[in-house]
């Protein structure tokens, strides 16, 4: 990967370990927003429960590559027999080790590694690469596949959740949102064209739908917003749609197709995807 690229990545994501911004294994850290608090739970259950309805975890091991602080590492530990998580941003794996040590996460181990450089021994039957490629330009990204290949188990499978672009491919997420990471957003063809160099995708899906509640939330005054009530409400409808209507909107898309083409004509037309991909034979 280019130095300063990673220089800036590196710099970007440890500064968020740091300052506890995000959340880990679906607890809010504790500068968070009460918003970002009640969305990222509702983002830790959906993307979950969307991969376990697909995947049995039972008994696996799984290799969380681009862990960060193990915002879903440790969902998976409750049902894996053992999960290694590798992030190249040492703040990121501090935080990690921490929550580990806190709670007893014994099936779990944490290394700070870039994913190119990373090399075990072990085989995995699931590796998870969690929203990183899109930080990773294509050389690189075909060296990681290459590399990762060997580290899965005869019917092993590789998950990738990423945020792909519904256009044509756009770059440098400082485009976006005035983030200061590096990020290529690559168009859903693209991301399937480079795994199936070596791979086979035999599964991909959005990871949840329209948000109905957070989508009515947005469109409220700031002040309503810090509203209790409204708060309140807003985390109700976001367990509500998680536990009954996230696969019923995914498949029915027909629904919000108003609001799904304003999203495709936006300038952030933005999705975040299942890909699920296992070897060629």
């Amino acid at each position: 990967m280019n130095n300063e690229i990673t220089k800036y990545n590196k710099q970007f994501w440890n500064k968020r370990g740091k300052n506890n911004s995000f959340f880990v294994a679906g607890s809010p850290m504790k500068k968070a927003n009460p918003e970002n608090k009640i969305v990222g739970k509702y983002r830790n259950r959906t993307e979950y429960k969307h991969l376990k309805n697909k995947i049995n975890l039972n008994g696996k091991t799984l290799l969380d590559l681009g862990c960060g602080t193990g915002r879903l590492t440790f969902v998976f530990a409750k049902k894996c027999k053992k999960v290694v998580g590798v992030d190249f941003a040492t703040e990121m794996i501090k935080q990690a080790k921490l929550y580990k040590n806190k709670n007893a996460a014994v099936n779990t181990e944490f290394y700070v590694s870039e994913l190119q450089k990373y090399k075990t021994e072990e085989k995995f039957d699931i590796i998870y690469l969690g929203g990183v490629l899109m930080c990773i330009n294509d050389t690189d990204v075909v060296e990681i596949l290459n590399n990762i290949k060997n580290y899965l188990k005869p019917n092993g499978i590789v998950i990738n959740r990423d945020t792909v672009s519904l256009t044509d491919r756009r770059k440098h997420a400082k485009e976006f949102h005035d983030r200061t990471d590096f990020t290529f957003y690559r168009t859903i063809t693209e991301v399937k064209e480079i795994f199936n160099q070596k791979y086979e995708t035999f599964y991909y899906s959005e990871t949840y739908p329209i948000v109905i509640a957070l989508n009515l939330y947005k469109r409220l005054p700031d002040k309503l917003r810090r509203n209790k009530i409204i708060l309140f409400c807003l985390n109700f409808g976001l367990i509500l749609q998680s536990a009954f209507f996230d696969k019923f909107l995914l498949n029915n898309k027909k629904l919000y197709k108003k609001v799904y083409n304003n999203w495709v004509k936006s300038d952030y037309p933005l999705r975040q995807f299942y890909f699920f991909h296992r070897l060629k034979q």
